[in-house]
C-alpha cells in the first residue's frame, strides 16, 4: 500500500504557487495529491502532478448553484476528494449522512474520498472521543467499500493550533478504525502536520501518511514531508 501525502491548500494558493510546485519531485512508494482550490484544478491538468480537490456535491449535475460534482472533478483530472473536513461540518453544516453520500458518488465516478473524522478537545478531555470517532465512521461510510476510500483522523483540536496528537493517541485511533473496517482502508493522519513532526509521524505503525495543511503551501516544506516518509 502506497504512503499518501495530501495537500489541502484550503482557500489559499495563486497561479504563482502552482507554478513553484512544478519542481515537486516524487517520492518511490509515495502518492502526493495536491488539492487546491477549485478554480485552481485546470491548471494542474498538464502537469505531472496528482491533484483532488477539496469538496464535491452528491449529484452528478442539476441546479445546485456553486456546487461542483464529482463526475466534473474526474474530468477535469482528479484523483482524490476531501470530504468531511472539520471545517466544512462546523461552518457550513455537513453532516455525516451528506459526507456519505457525497462518497458514494464520488466512488461510483472513479474517486477516492478522503473522509475526515476527528473529536473536539472537549470530546477527548470528558472520554467520549471514541463513541464520537464511531459513530461519524458508522455513519460516513454506510454501506461504502472499505477498500474504496481513506479515512483521514484530524482531530479538531490539533487543526492549526500547532498541537499534534501523540503518536501513542493516533496509534490508539488507528486500532479503533481498524477493528471498525479491517485492515483493507488506508489510514492518514492530520492536524499541524509539518516538515518538523513529519518523520515520528511516518513511524506509527499503520499510518499510511498525512493530510497536510498550512505546511503544504511552500513547496521546500512539503517536498521534506514527502521526503519523511520515504521508506
Amino acid at each position: 500500500m502506497k504512503r499518501l501525502i495530501i495537500a489541502n491548500w484550503k482557500m489559499n494558493g495563486s497561479i504563482q504557487l502552482i507554478q513553484e510546485f512544478r519542481s515537486l519531485k516524487k517520492a518511490d512508494g509515495i502518492t502526493a495529491v495536491i488539492c487546491p482550490p477549485a478554480c485552481y484544478l485546470p491548471l494542474f491538468a498538464n502537469t505531472s502532478m496528482n491533484f483532488g480537490a477539496q469538496n464535491c456535491y452528491s449529484a452528478n449535475g442539476g441546479a445546485f448553484t456553486g456546487e461542483i460534482s464529482a463526475i466534473q472533478l474526474k474530468e477535469l483530472g482528479c484523483t482524490h476528494v476531501i470530504l468531511g473536513h472539520s471545517e466544512r461540518r462546523t461552518q457550513f453544516h455537513e453532516t455525516d449522512s451528506q459526507v456519505n453520500h457525497k462518497a458514494a458518488n464520488a466512488i461510483a465516478q472513479g474517486l477516492i474520498p478522503i473522509i475526515c473524522i476527528g473529536e473536539t478537545y472537549a470530546e477527548r478531555n470528558e472520554g467520549r472521543f471514541e463513541q464520537v470517532l464511531l459513530s461519524q465512521l458508522d455513519q460516513a461510510t454506510h454501506r461504502l467499500n472499505p477498500r474504496r476510500y481513506v479515512i483521514a483522523y484530524e482531530p479538531i483540536w490539533s487543526i492549526g493550533t500547532g498541537l499534534v496528537a501523540t503518536p501513542h493517541d493516533i496509534q490508539n485511533v488507528i486500532t479503533l478504525i481498524q477493528h471498525r473496517l479491517g485492515d483493507n482502508t488506508p489510514i492518514i493522519y492530520g492536524g499541524s502536520v509539518n516538515d518538523k513532526n513529519a518523520k515520528a509521524l511516518s513511524n506509527i505503525p499503520g499510518l499510511n501518511g498525512v493530510l497536510v495543511g498550512g505546511a503544504s503551501l511552500n513547496v521546500t516544506t512539503f517536498q521534506s514531508i514527502i521526503d519523511a516518509f520515504q521508506v
